[in-house]
């Protein structure tokens, strides 16, 4: 039976020490996910995106970006999933396209990012439409918000195959939870915020103002594990998210109308 209410603390809390656990269990799958996140962030840092002028060039080629990045950490976040809801250690980093479960995340995991994408670009300040591009931006984030919050129980779903793993289901398993699992996502998000604001901008700036080599590897490689325990953090909150407010995605049936 799922929550009624669930609460704000606890699972950020929860979810710091299932990630921990997590990386401690699946070490290999940890240096997969940071590696990835690692060439991803060199890939931008070499690849002309913001220097493109045209429009759809550049959403081509970061969609081709986001779309190397989603399909390589998908076994990292299903094997995640598995172990917080099933406690079921993968030992090592292996890609399963053609497996089922895979297209279904990874299908999803696009979808939400091409809608990021959407917002950004079409919302993107034009002259003297600035005013009506950020209402754009922030209508779109908004949806982007909401969407992404009411569908974070549908990817623990789908990693261990649940049988009501659809996105219909998961709409209706977070109705009323939304702005609660949103304030979840941001809480558990501050403390590495604060960390990277700390340690991590100092040397960014240091990179900007003198571009040396050493600064520039640093950042890059506390980013890169920063962005990778980050990752880890949300799939173990989502997967508790998934527990505590699963109904139809357990294959429940749905309630008759009032």
């Amino acid at each position: 039976m799922a929550m009624s209410t669930i609460p704000i603390l606890s699972p950020v809390t929860t979810g710091y020490r299932d990630a921990f656990a997590a990386i401690r269990a699946m070490p290999i799958l940890a240096v997969a996910a940071f590696l990835i996140m690692l060439s991803i962030n060199l890939s931008e840092h070499i690849l002309p995106t913001r220097a493109i002028e045209s429009i759809v060039a550049g959403v081509i080629l970061s969609l081709a970006v986001s779309a190397a990045q989603n399909f390589f950490l998908t076994p990292v976040m299903i094997a995640v999933h598995r172990y917080i809801i099933l406690d079921d250690v993968t030992a090592k980093y292996v890609l399963e396209p053609g497996q089922k479960t895979f297209r279904a995340f990874f299908a999803w995991l696009m979808a939400l990012s091409a809608l990021g994408l959407f917002v950004f670009v079409f919302g993107a300040p034009k002259n003297e439409q600035a005013l009506a591009s950020l209402g754009i931006v922030m209508v779109g984030l908004v949806v982007l918000v909401v969407a992404s919050t009411r569908l974070s129980i549908l990817f623990p779903a789908i990693a261990v195959d649940a049988p009501g793993a659809s996105a219909v289901n998961a709409w209706a398993d977070s109705t009323g939870h939304t702005l609660r699992i949103f304030l979840i996502f941001l809480l558990a998000a501050l403390p590495i915020l604060i960390v990277a604001l700390i340690a991590i901008v100092p040397f960014v700036l240091s990179e900007a103002n003198q571009n040396d080599a050493p600064p520039g590897l640093f950042a890059m490689l506390a980013i890169s594990a920063a962005q990778m325990f980050f990752l880890v953090l949300c799939v173990a909150i989502a997967s508790r998210l998934y527990q505590a407010l699963a109904d139809r995605l357990l294959g429940a049936p749905a309630l008759p109308p009032q």
